[in-house]
């Protein structure tokens, strides 16, 4: 009786396994991806997105003092923020809604060398002194400062310890202005952590470091890395909703990346989807942090255009959409795909006062399957935007364009001689 018994278990024990395995399907699982798999059970990170386009609205303008604005976070019903470098080493508060500096922390024991962003957890806030556009410094660090030494109301000194650090993959330390993969200026706090995303000049991708969050000498080691196209400039993560936000811009149009929906602490696991400005050509977006629920806050800097807050919901975008085909209306909106026919290496597409400001352009071919042509280049001003796709390696013939705003659409011909 017990060897049957043994045999049973076995047979279980297998048939329990194999059952397991087969339900573990890997693949897409976001169904406001283009490559959705309903059938996947595990989110293995090779959700694609068709190119979006978002026009945030403002939230506040920002006072002269902070023009250089360079890091964001939402504590005690204020926004803080600091300028990137030179000047004294400070943080300042400003309301939320007269958008005034009611507040200025002074660390008399720290230098603004070069700070780029800001993070926080509970008991503490950290400020990241690691901008190196050179790619040679050896004095990175990040200031902590407790909160509870921060008073109410009122200016004050307030003393702080220090994260000294390098960097685990840098040997080569030589001057190299813009063009090295060793400059960073995002940071974010996620349990026992601090994480930093590198800005690559070089390559344009970022790289993933991880730091404890106590005072010492470090090595940052590096976690991974990922091709974003562009410069990382700052970062925000929401605990809630295990939701990482990180800003930048490339070739002065700005861009926001969102991860999610991935694996413990490895942020580029999971999806990774990109929005674009191309609204607000030149604004040089610095800081961000989210504010409630899935809103986020985006500051810039004065450089094409004025020290200023945006307000995003990522929700529009990270909010799971439920199984099923959402009914959409056809419309006509203003928009124009000009040469057409197009026989040269790329065409335009220009748009005119969308009722909404996140859209995206689609493109199928005669047979009905859906294509995709290279964004060259975006501008835009006055509710106008010019969009440049490359054909690339496209073949001759009928497309159709379709451009999508919430739960409108309008469909174009395209074709390619």
């Amino acid at each position: 009786m017990k060897f049957f018994k043994i045999i049973f278990l076995i047979l279980l024990f297998h048939t329990l396994l194999t059952t397991t395995t087969l339900a573990q399907i890997y693949g897409c699982t976001d169904t406001n991806a283009n490559n959705f798999n309903p059938l996947a059970t595990i989110n293995n990170g090779s959700c694609t997105y068709d190119p979006t386009f978002y026009d945030p609205p403002l939230f506040i303008n920002l006072p002269v003092t902070v023009e250089e604005n360079s890091g964001l976070i939402l504590y005690n019903k204020g926004l803080w923020t600091h300028n990137d470098s030179g000047g004294n080493a400070r943080i300042f508060k400003i309301d939320t809604t007269s958008a005034e500096i009611i507040q200025t922390i002074y660390l008399p024991n720290a230098s603004n060398y070069d700070w780029e962003d800001i993070t926080q957890d509970e008991s503490f806030i950290y400020i990241s002194d690691v901008g190196n556009n050179e790619g040679n410094r050896k004095n990175l660090r990040i200031y902590i400062i407790k909160k509870n030494d921060i008073p109410e109301t009122g200016n004050a000194n307030v003393n702080s310890t220090n994260i000294n650090f390098s960097y685990s993959d840098q040997t080569n330390f030589e001057s190299a202005y813009n063009n090295n993969n060793f400059d960073c200026e995002a940071i974010i706090s996620c349990g026992d952590h601090l994480y930093l995303f590198s800005k690559n000049w070089e390559n344009h991708k970022t790289k993933l470091y991880k730091l404890p969050k106590v005072p010492g000498n470090y090595e940052a080691e590096l976690i991974d890395s990922y091709n974003v196209n562009g410069l990382v400039t700052g970062a925000t993560y929401n605990e809630e909703f295990n939701e990482i936000s990180l800003i930048g811009y490339f070739k002065y149009i700005p861009f926001m990346f969102l991860l999610y929906d991935y694996q413990d602490n490895n942020f580029f696991s999971g999806n990774k989807r990109r929005i674009d400005f191309p609204y607000n050509y030149g604004a040089q977006t610095e800081g961000i942090t989210y504010s409630n629920e899935k809103y986020v806050l985006i500051s810039c800097e004065n450089s094409v255009s004025t020290q200023k807050v945006f307000k995003v919901n990522t929700g529009i975008w990270t909010n799971i959409s439920p199984i099923g085909i959402k009914e959409l209306t056809e419309v006509d909106f203003d928009f124009s795909i000009s040469p057409n026919p197009v026989s040269k290496k790329k065409f335009k597409i220009d748009l005119t006062n969308l009722p909404d400001q996140s859209f995206t352009i689609e493109f199928y071919d005669s047979l009905g399957q859906k294509v995709s042509f290279k964004p060259r280049k975006y501008s835009g001003s006055d509710g106008k935007t010019k969009l440049s796709f490359k054909v690339g390696k496209a073949k001759s013939g009928l497309y159709l364009v379709k451009l999508r705003s919430n739960d409108k659409y309008s469909t174009r011909k395209l074709i390619i001689q």
